[in-house]
């Protein structure tokens, strides 16, 4: 919404003389900073703060209005309840790993890079910078002129709503695995036909003057056309990319460590981001109809990665995540049919309406997953006692 505000705002600046026009843009930009501001003092605590912090009452409250439309002894809220607690006691012995810890250490490793290659991928598809030098862009596809430009820039933007607003929808049917590979499917496809229209069509040659390529469409339609894979490629981007990275780095690290992971994950994010921005103009100048191509390859190699090696956490408590990332689980995700599909770990135990031993089974798992390559009895006893205690319940 912010993104379509400020190009329309750009739009709507184009007859201002003087500097009046670029100070308006950045004025209005307190406002929705200062209701940001003002709107986080409302915002409850996060229930794995509040009883790591001792405060298990508010905990359970902010559990039931999220869950339980305010009742307290609701089974689901009782039961994520009793496992926010269990995991909250196991990590209690445990110090938050540093940002070097993350990325070597084989706890955390795994899902670091998970994290980071998100942002980074996000970054690499090029819808950034689609929005960033969009003037540039479109003026590749024949759009010419200031008021054309930006123009396309307030229609790119309003496409970039609508994918985004129906991902916001969606999200959680479409889970998050298949959008990390289908999403750079989809958009390697747009991009990969607008640089062969433009090569087709476009007539590209270099200009002495502006010392960059530029593109003569005799064909109109031809224009047209890329301009149209232009904007399909930013509604996948929206639909199927933009929140995905910030959702995943905020579900797969465990409490210990979700600041610092969270934050590690974000900075690759917008460094990816910077160096792309540095270049960029340079590249579109030089390379031109070749950018699109290279990005093209860019997102094909990230739908590979994001079916290899990305597991599916829609659906799962932040405590059964931890499951995904025992070391008896698969790498390669696709060959791991529980982390590649959306379904909870401990789905019938919660049916039982039995929240202790929906606990106290995750627990069991973790162990027991933590555990699997160890060589000793402890772990074959600990989960035949916890068996048989059920067993005789």
């Amino acid at each position: 919404m912010g993104i379509l505000i400020a190009y329309w705002v750009q739009y709507g600046t184009l007859g201002i003389s003087g500097n009046g026009a670029w100070r308006l843009c950045f004025a209005l930009q307190l406002l929705p900073g200062a209701a940001v501001g003002a709107f986080m003092f409302y915002r409850p605590e996060s229930p794995r703060w509040l009883l790591q912090s001792g405060r298990e009452d508010e905990a359970k409250r902010v559990l039931a209005r999220l869950h339980g439309n305010g009742d307290l002894d609701n089974a689901l809220v009782r039961t994520e309840l009793n496992e926010i607690r269990m995991v909250v006691e196991l990590e209690s012995s445990t110090n938050s790993p540093s940002y070097w810890t993350l990325l070597s250490n084989e706890d955390y490793r795994r899902r670091t890079w998970l994290a980071v290659g998100a942002q980074m991928m996000q970054q690499l598809s090029g819808g950034n910078i689609v929005l960033y030098y969009a003037a540039k862009v479109f003026a590749q596809t024949g759009q010419n002129g200031p008021t054309a430009t930006m123009l396309a820039n307030g229609i790119n933007s309003a496409v970039v709503l609508v994918g985004t607003v129906s991902l916001t929808i969606m999200i959680d049917y479409y889970g998050r695995r298949k959008p990390i590979f289908i999403g750079p499917i989809c958009m390697a496809t747009c991009l990969i036909i607008v640089a062969s229209i433009m090569v087709s069509f476009g007539s590209p040659h270099f200009n002495e003057t502006t010392q960059a390529i530029e593109f003569n469409f005799a064909n109109h339609s031809a224009g047209k056309a890329a301009l149209a894979f232009i904007f399909l490629f930013q509604f996948f981007f929206g639909a199927l990319s933009s929140a995905i990275p910030w959702t995943y780095q905020s579900e797969i690290f465990p409490l210990v460590a979700r600041a610092r992971g969270t934050s590690l994950s974000t900075s690759m994010n917008y460094m990816t981001n910077f160096w792309l921005g540095l270049y960029m103009p340079q590249a579109l100048n030089t390379a031109s109809w070749k950018v699109y191509f290279i990005f093209g390859g860019i997102n094909l190699a990230c739908a590979v990665l994001g079916y290899l090696f990305y597991p599916e956490t829609c659906g799962r408590t932040l405590e059964e995540l931890d499951l995904l990332f025992t070391p008896d689980r698969k790498t390669f995700v696709f060959l791991d049919r529980d982390a590649s599909k959306r379904r909870r770990f401990t789905q019938r135990e919660i049916l039982s309406n039995d929240p202790i031993e929906a606990a106290e089974i995750l627990r069991e798992r973790l162990f027991i997953g933590r555990n699997v390559n160890s060589s000793g009895e402890n772990v074959k006893e600990y989960g035949a006692s916890h068996l048989e205690k059920r067993g005789s319940k």
